[in-house]
């Protein structure tokens, strides 16, 4: 969008006038936190890798909504591809087929590792685990699973119970039958697993904390001991999915062969949200003679599943660019822990999951982030049950260029300069 549009464009409510509009229906001590935590805008319009707020800020987007955005903002082939859609098809019925739903789901299997084939549509991520999750215990017989530490899989039902503590507790999610383990450790997961166990639920690099990641051995041993005692291995790619480590899927960074693979976020292209299911075609056997023991009334609009193949298409076609901008973004951060020592003790990357450890004694990633919204970047909030966390998390959108970079590294240098 050109500097003419962005002027004339007219906007909405300034965020004072919005607060006064508004904030009682959202809850008014919830609101009061929000703002008063410093980081908050009302949206105008956003374009490429940039939000433009109501108040005529422009912000620098290396959050991405985790992965919603992962082609940028209003991508033109998406766009192109929505609006071709909107004019010829409707949003569908959940219970009939199309050729769009039909295709979405044929692309799917095909770009999916090993033998998964079966694709079951859903509106979410959140619903597309949960969805899992069930399938896992309908196949096993067994109701007990295994998660990692400083992880995220969604907000409803099963997916809650593997939540951080103040996700989970609140909501009286009983805990009893997931079992919480270091991220990595294999010799733990060693002594969990059983032959109770339903399902083990991990993402490829664990990406709403730091990064994370053990490896593709990690990951043929996992497979290995889900193998000898009949357990599933779940893959959340909901955020490592569509691009962000480099691959198309995480599942092929670490080599990993699930039995069931959810994905959402990067799916929607950023304009029309779903979900999916991805399986070995014995897991659905479960549901025996029903054929709706589970389904979603918005799931895979004909629409939606039109943009999902542009998106996928879309992403498998500039993701060689991506990652060698994620190389220079790389070297921005390399730069920016030499100008700041005191402050940075490491920086790290995995595909286009970025990592800045600051030194705890000096610096918190939320005052970093704060500090970085205040002069036009958006980063990754730090992770829900870690508001003191030294960690910084960068996920910027697969369409990042040299400007991008050197627009962060700029800004970045000057936060840390006024900070600590």
């Amino acid at each position: 969008m050109n500097e003419q549009n962005v002027q004339s464009r007219k906007t909405g409510d300034k965020r004072q006038d919005f607060i006064s509009k508004y904030a009682r229906y959202f809850g008014a001590r919830r609101m009061d936190l929000i703002v008063n935590g410093g980081r908050w805008m009302i949206e105008d319009f956003a374009d490429g890798a940039y939000i433009h707020d109501t108040d005529g800020r422009r912000y620098l987007d290396f959050f991405v909504s985790s992965g919603v955005f992962n082609l940028g903002h209003r991508h033109p082939v998406i766009m192109a591809r929505l609006r071709a859609a909107l004019e010829t098809r409707e949003f569908g019925n959940l219970l009939y087929f199309s050729e769009p739903k039909g295709e979405l789901a044929r692309v799917l299997a095909e770009t999916m590792p090993g033998d998964l084939q079966v694709v079951l549509p859903t509106a979410s991520g959140s619903e597309a685990v949960d969805l899992a999750m069930k399938l896992a215990m309908g196949h096993t017989g067994r109701k007990r699973f295994i998660h990692f530490d400083s992880s995220y899989h969604g907000s409803t039902g099963y997916s809650t119970a593997m939540g951080p503590d103040i996700v989970r507790n609140w909501a009286g999610i009983e805990n009893h039958a997931f079992v919480k383990l270091r991220y990595g450790d294999l010799d733990a997961v060693r002594g969990a697993i059983g032959e109770d166990t339903a399902a083990i639920v991990i993402e490829p690099v664990r990406s709403n904390f730091d990064g994370a990641d053990p490896g593709p051995t990690f990951f043929a041993e996992l497979r290995k001991l889900c193998d000898e005692n009949g357990t599933l291995l779940i893959v959340d790619e909901v955020v490592t999915g569509m691009g962000r480590l480099g691959t198309l899927w995480g599942s092929e960074y670490n080599r990993i062969s699930p039995d069931i693979v959810v994905a959402a976020k990067g799916l929607s292209g950023g304009v029309f949200p779903l979900g999916a299911v991805v399986m070995k075609p014995a897991i659905i056997e479960c549901w025996g003679d029903h054929p709706y023991r589970s389904f979603s009334t918005y799931a895979w609009s004909n629409v939606g599943a039109e943009v999902a193949i542009a998106a996928i298409k879309e992403t498998c076609k500039i993701l060689p660019a991506a990652n060698s901008a994620g190389k220079l973004l790389e070297d921005a951060l390399g730069v920016l822990r030499q100008n700041h020592p005191d402050k940075i003790s490491s920086v790290r990357k995995v595909g286009l999951v970025f990592a800045i450890d600051f030194n705890v004694e000096r610096l918190r990633a939320l005052e970093f982030a704060t500090a970085l919204f205040h002069r036009g970047v958006v980063i990754p909030p730090a992770a829900i049950s870690m508001p003191t966390s030294p960690i910084a998390r960068l996920l910027p959108p697969l369409i990042l260029t040299q400007e991008h970079v050197d627009e962060f590294l700029d800004k970045a240098d000057d936060a840390l300069k006024n900070l600590g």
